[in-house]
């Protein structure tokens, strides 16, 4: 029984040079693979080539969701921060106010 040797695909140039193990003679890789084989690996190529870039594709959608994620909620905590201090500002400025303080006016809904 012959052994099973593991299918590894490469890139190589066809214009790599290689040694017949024969005669020992160097010839251009291209020379020595038919037509067919090479289309078929060109087209393997190509196919793995776009698959690979929709994967980074997806990856970097993903990333750039979770960064724009991360710095909505970022922003929103600070919003709320700011939004908090200045309503407390507010407050201590309005019952700061004499006419405040004397219950002339009413600061809040309807006023």
């Amino acid at each position: 029984m012959g052994s099973i040797v593991p299918q590894h695909k490469i890139i190589i140039s066809g214009a790599e040079t290689v040694l017949c193990p024969h005669c020992r003679q160097k010839f251009p890789l291209a020379d020595g693979i038919s037509r067919q084989t090479i289309d078929r690996y060109a087209d393997d190529f190509e196919r793995t080539f776009a698959e690979r870039g929709k994967a980074l594709e997806a990856q970097l959608a993903a990333a750039a969701q979770r960064r724009a994620e991360r710095d909505l909620a970022r922003h929103k905590a600070q919003f709320e921060a700011d939004l908090k201090s200045a309503t407390e500002a507010l407050t201590a400025t309005n019952d700061s106010l004499p006419c405040r303080r004397r219950g002339r006016v009413r600061v809040g809904a309807g006023t």
